[in-house]
């Protein structure tokens, strides 16, 4: 994978990350917020607020950032919006923990409260906040991931001894039914741990799912260049190497006189060579491909030849159309040139899901095993130009002193995946 490629993977997972910590935030601040709308609309709107009025104040404002986190859009929720908000929304519930029964409107003498709801439900949020923290330490990046986790913990130690430090600091004592509370605190602390866990996981799902993303590109564009240059190669082949065969069997000495169809041959390989990326790149009707069939059986001399097509005016893919024009004229030249005796047959089904084309001789046929390697013909020019286009295929029977059959056939790729479907199912279905 080269540098670019390794750049660009990086740059797609920070931006899969970034919307990780943006809905992640999203859900920590709807949790908080319903916890914190709990108490407010139980102990402060229904019963009369028994807590000064800056204190319940405090809690308004940290509501509403709560709801601006939970509601506000993608192109507000910045990443330098959330890095503050991570750190100014703790900061602010702790200090309203910590001064929680500082607001309490009760007489000093009086002692600790006997109704601890309120430690109970604002106490609940210590893991919003430390969620919070959580990722704000995350995202700085500037400690290994045990360093977080171990800082992590230490706020969640830290948060956990608020409740009890805001006892003592109003009544100058710490009751044995504060150490439950205390307890459950120090509980908080898994939360965050929790959630850093998740994200180094996603993080390194991120990291492989980017990867595979970049190799597949990098294969895709390195297949693309191979049938490029395969479908230059047969190109030149078909067409430009066929005319100088053809011209090279009328040379007679110094003179050269070519006949017309030699000549129309060598201005259809320049229009070919010319046209072929337009032609590719459009779909063709049915009456185009059957007329392609026809002008090259009666270019080429066969006499032989039975199209049915269906649904003239449907079109099928360009590429398919070429491939399947191209590999006709193909098989009857091979037909030509190696069977001379022999007439060739051209039998071709045309429907607007399926076509299907057969060249078929009786002469001496050849072996195909046999047919070196770096020869065009039939590997390149027939079977591997079928087969590169989606739903295409070539079959090549021969028998030696018997026959030669080329049988192309080209299926539309969505019924090629049904027919898939459905036999998988069919062998389901006798498994079980």
């Amino acid at each position: 994978m080269s540098a670019t490629a390794a750049a660009s993977a990086g740059d797609s997972a920070e931006m899969k990350l970034r919307d990780l910590d943006r809905v992640l935030s999203r859900l920590l601040a709807t949790g908080g917020l319903m916890i914190l709308l709990m108490w407010l609309v139980i102990d402060v709107v229904v019963d009369d607020s028994e807590y000064a009025g800056w204190w319940v104040s405090g809690h308004g404002a940290l509501a509403a950032s709560f709801l601006v986190m939970a509601i506000a859009p993608p192109r507000l929720l910045t990443v330098r919006v959330l890095d503050h908000a991570w750190v100014l929304i703790p900061v602010l519930g702790i200090f309203l923990q910590l001064t929680a029964f500082i607001a309490e409107s009760r007489p000093r003498a009086s002692g600790l409260p006997a109704d601890y709801q309120i430690w109970q439900v604002t106490w609940m949020l210590t893991a919003v906040y430390l969620c919070f923290l959580a990722l704000r330490i995350a995202q700085s990046r500037a400690a290994s991931r045990s360093i977080q986790l171990i800082r992590v913990a230490l706020l969640g130690g830290a948060f956990a001894l608020a409740p009890a430090l805001g006892v003592w600091w109003e009544y100058r004592e710490l009751p044995l039914a504060l150490a439950s509370h205390t307890i459950v605190q120090f509980t908080n602390s898994v939360f965050p741990v929790l959630l850093l866990l998740f994200r180094t996981r996603v993080i390194s799902y991120f990291a492989v799912q980017e990867r595979w993303r970049a190799r597949a590109e990098a294969a895709s564009a390195a297949k693309a260049r191979l049938v490029e240059e395969r479908e230059l190669a047969r190109l030149a082949h078909d067409t430009v190497l066929g005319t100088l065969n053809s011209a090279a069997l009328w040379f007679r000495g110094d003179t050269v006189t070519l006949p017309a169809p030699v000549v129309e041959m060598a201005r259809e390989a320049l229009h070919a060579l010319d046209a072929r990326a337009d032609d590719e790149s459009t779909a063709q009707p049915l009456s185009t491909v059957a007329q392609t069939i026809v002008s090259t059986a009666a270019q080429l001399g066969v006499e032989d030849v039975v199209v049915d097509c269906d649904n003239r005016s449907t079109t099928v893919p360009g590429p398919a159309a070429s491939a399947v024009g191209d590999a006709v004229s193909e098989a009857v030249r091979n037909s030509l040139r190696h069977a001379p005796g022999a007439a060739p047959r051209i039998v071709a089904s045309l429907s607007p899901d399926r076509i299907e084309v057969t060249v078929e001789d009786d002469g001496p046929g050849f072996d195909l095993a046999a047919v070196p390697l770096d020869r065009m013909g039939v590997r390149e020019s027939i079977v591997r130009r079928m087969i590169d286009v989606p739903g295409g295929d070539a079959l090549i029977e021969s028998a030696p002193d018997r026959f030669t059959r080329v049988h192309l056939t080209w299926q539309h790729p969505i019924d090629v995946a049904d027919e898939h479907t459905r036999t998988s199912s069919r062998h389901a279905e006798g498994a079980s």
